[in-house]
């Protein structure tokens, strides 16, 4: 049976979802697969158009999780802008109508509470639209009033910031992680205006971090060196575990170990010989947890700089003893929404998904291709199992949509002129929204019409022969007056019968009469009266009776009505009466 987590549209569902132990809620198969289906013909939107707001690449964009109506956005300009893309069942009329959906707000740099520099990162307040959170280059951490679009409060730190996020399930904190003021991660309480938690562990420059959905006391974070750290913030030892490349699914399988969650701390016996040794006395293929004081702790202990560089042969040891998670700077860290599976991106070109227990399943995700010097935003959508849930990563060529548990490339979704720089996905339903350095931002979505998007029809394929409407059948015309002319048609074509000239003689097809079967030839051209009345007169008495024929024959065809007919046909059917 297949379960999904239920949204996240209230404090009330936030609050059930913990009670139960995060389960997974059984849906009805229908809804299933229509979701399925949905998630599967996603399309540029033709009815959620937004009206470019930014004149530089869109660095950020955020969706609230309580409606999952508002957008903001973020660029390279300094502005913010905020979006209100509501899905109505009306919607694709109303805005047929009204063309681009222009911001409900924005805030440009002119602005006095704007950002000086690039706006790196926006978050969203939990449980409530009324504030957010920007961070950017110019060292400033800001909470915003979505109402009045002014900063509530402020917070200057010791360098870029990188990256900003807020727990969706934090009841106990409203805690503001930073990432990029330097090697540290720093927690910003709101209430108080101050930073109350310094996570050191990385080696290098911090550049990205994430909560984790499963508990609002797990942080995970990625560095320029490579590593994936995660941290409870109930402990003072220092970053929990950390990610490890070579640790594999199959290898721990192997080996008869047991996984063991992230979200829980690990037993006494490895918090001991963690907090003792550090990584010195770590297994090859287990995450690693280790304290402050360990060779990676913070203040590069073990000749080990802040710059991530050794200067000694014990540093050296020590960087080797550390486990990386990519061979390159790590870029992007993203949960799935019920927090099984973690992925994560890096500047070695390579995207890679890790079990709750920290093993790395090898999936290989085909052309990920990053070289970006920054936080890029991934998302994950997932419609109704893990097997079913896609993964949307930006790059140079569009957005690349991949299954997430097989790595499969599915399709290239290409919108911007140019790269695709961020993207966010809806929890609620199938939606994705993606910017781009043309600084537009676009709406992906299913079509408002059904399921299945309509193919357009191919003009160059012909139709059907028996699709095609029966041709009209012309009407006969009545035989003239005294020997007249009249049309006869045969299985060949059209012939032309007179009182003179049999019907098998004349004509486009010739041959014996055989009722009104239509034939391939247009109908001929009636002659004048006399030249018809020369050659009645003309005929011999062996022609008789083929003329009596055609004359019977169309005389079935005619009406009682007299005023339908010609004159002449009236007068001759008079005379072979008398």
């Amino acid at each position: 049976m297949f379960f999904s987590s239920p949204p996240n549209s209230s404090l009330v569902q936030q609050h059930l979802l913990r009670q139960l132990g995060h389960q997974r809620f059984a849906r009805d198969p229908l809804a299933r697969t229509a979701s399925q289906l949905r998630l599967q013909s996603l399309d540029l939107s033709t009815h959620v158009d937004l009206s470019p707001s930014h004149s530089q690449p869109v660095t950020a964009l955020g969706l609230e999780d309580v409606e999952g109506r508002y957008l903001l956005s973020s660029s390279a300009d300094a502005s913010i802008a905020l979006y209100d893309v509501l899905d109505r069942p009306s919607a694709p009329l109303e805005r047929a109508n009204a063309g681009a959906l222009e911001p409900l707000a924005k805030v440009g740099r002119a602005h006095e509470d704007a950002h000086k520099f690039a706006v790196s990162s926006v978050a969203w307040f939990p449980h409530d639209t009324g504030a957010f959170v920007t961070g950017g280059y110019d060292e400033l951490v800001k909470l915003w009033d979505t109402n009045e679009m002014r900063v509530a409060c402020e917070f200057s730190l010791p360098g870029r910031v990188q990256c900003v996020a807020m727990s969706g399930v934090a009841t106990t904190h409203a805690l503001i992680a930073v990432a990029g003021a330097g090697n540290d991660i720093r927690l910003i309480d709101p209430s108080t205006g101050s930073a109350t938690h310094t996570l050191g562990g990385h080696r290098a420059a911090a550049w990205t971090v994430c909560w984790s959905p499963r508990s609002e006391h797990t942080l995970v974070s990625g560095g320029a060196d490579g590593c994936v750290r995660l941290w409870d913030l109930r402990r003072s030892t220092g970053w929990l575990s950390a990610l490890d490349m070579h640790d594999t699914s199959d290898e721990r399988r192997s080996r008869g170990e047991r996984e063991q969650s992230v979200a829980l701390p690990p037993p006494p016996a490895a918090t001991s010989a963690a907090s003792g040794g550090g990584a010195a006395g770590r297994r090859r293929g287990a995450a690693v947890a280790g304290g402050a004081g360990g060779a990676g702790g913070a203040g590069g202990a073990g000749g080990v700089r802040c710059s991530g560089k050794p200067t000694t042969m014990a540093g050296r040891a020590a960087a080797l003893a550390q486990p990386v998670a990519h061979h390159g700077a790590v870029t992007s860290l993203c949960f799935v929404p019920d927090g099984s599976f973690l992925v994560t991106a890096g500047r070695d070109h390579r995207v890679r998904l890790w079990t709750e227990g920290g093993a790395n399943t090898l999936t290989h995700f085909a052309g990920a291709n990053n070289a970006v010097s920054c936080c890029k935003q991934i998302g994950v959508c997932e419609a109704s199992h893990l097997h079913a849930a896609r993964l949307y990563f930006p790059t140079v060529e569009g957005l690349l949509e991949y299954e997430l548990m097989s790595g499969a490339r599915l399709r290239t979704l290409k919108g911007h002129f140019g790269a695709t720089s961020c993207c966010v996905t809806d929890s609620r339903q199938p939606r994705v929204f993606s910017g781009g350095e043309d600084g537009a931002i676009n709406a992906w979505t299913p079509p408002p019409c059904g399921v299945v998007r309509p193919m357009p029809s191919d003009p160059c394929t012909p139709a059907r022969i028996d699709t095609l409407p029966p041709p009209p059948l012309p009407l006969p015309t009545a035989a003239a007056a005294a020997g007249g002319y009249g049309i006869a048609r045969n299985a060949g074509g059209y012939g032309r019968a007179s009182s003179s000239s049999a019907a098998s003689d004349g004509g486009f097809g010739g041959g014996a009469v055989s009722g009104l079967a239509a034939g391939p030839g247009p109908p001929p051209r009636q002659q004048p009266l006399s030249t018809q009345r020369a050659q009645s007169s003309a005929a011999g008495s062996s022609s008789s009776g083929t003329a009596a024929a055609v004359t019977e024959d169309v005389d079935a065809w005619s009406d009682d009505d007299d005023d339908d007919e010609p004159r002449g046909s009236h007068a001759a059917r008079k005379r072979r009466r008398n």
